[in-house]
């Protein structure tokens, strides 16, 4: 899915998330990835939307799951452009 925009927020996590993150990116340029200082998930979310830009954003938190080709699938089903965020 080309279209697709993948964001993903590092909230001064303190593990080896934000290289997770990076090294993700590489293999996947629909994959924007963004570093803060902790400031917590509303600051996180605002970073989110201000970055985003499709008409709908599906909002996937570190604790979330996720089936296989489950945006796929929404997306095709509602002819959408999809912006995943990913925030831990």
């Amino acid at each position: 899915m080309s279209e697709l925009q993948i964001i993903l927020v590092d909230d001064g996590s303190t593990d080896n998330s934000l290289e997770i993150c990076r090294q993700l990116q590489k293999n996947d340029t629909r994959i924007e990835v963004f570093h803060q200082e902790n400031q917590g998930a509303s600051a996180a979310r605002n970073k989110r939307n201000a970055v985003a830009n499709a008409e709908w954003v599906m909002f996937v938190d570190s604790d979330d799951w996720l089936e296989e080709n489950a945006v796929q699938t929404l997306a095709k089903k509602h002819l959408m452009q999809i912006v995943i965020s990913i925030m831990g």
